[in-house]
């Protein structure tokens, strides 16, 4: 297993790009290490594709994420661990701090098959 820790940005980062026989994410933790709530957003993107927030309610450009506009409450950390996510080769993970506030450290356990 191997760990990695992301500061997250405005923008989409990537947290886990899925190795050439593919990679388990087994638990991700987003950790608020500010006073401020902050809100996050997080994809799971297909090879060769990015974040694609897209307008509310347009399914064919809301595909990729699977977290939107969660809550991370200061000093406190949300945990993505119900189910396990298999990355085929290239596919990402990815995450963003959908405002300003807060301060927020992902950390990720995963796996490369």
């Amino acid at each position: 297993m191997a760990i990695t820790n992301i500061t997250l940005a405005a923008t989409p980062t990537v947290l886990v790009t899925g190795a050439s026989s593919g990679t388990a994410i087994t638990v991700c933790f987003f950790c608020n290490n500010s006073t401020e709530d902050a809100t996050i957003n997080v994809y799971l993107c297909a090879t060769g594709t990015g974040a694609n927030q897209g307008d509310v309610g347009d399914s064919t450009t809301n595909l990729n994420i699977i977290l939107r506009e969660v809550t991370v409450e200061a000093k406190d950390t949300y945990i993505l661990d119900t189910e396990k996510m298999i990355l085929d080769s290239g596919a990402t993970l990815q995450a963003e701090q959908a405002d300003s506030s807060g301060q927020v450290v992902v950390t990720v356990s995963k796996l490369d098959l």
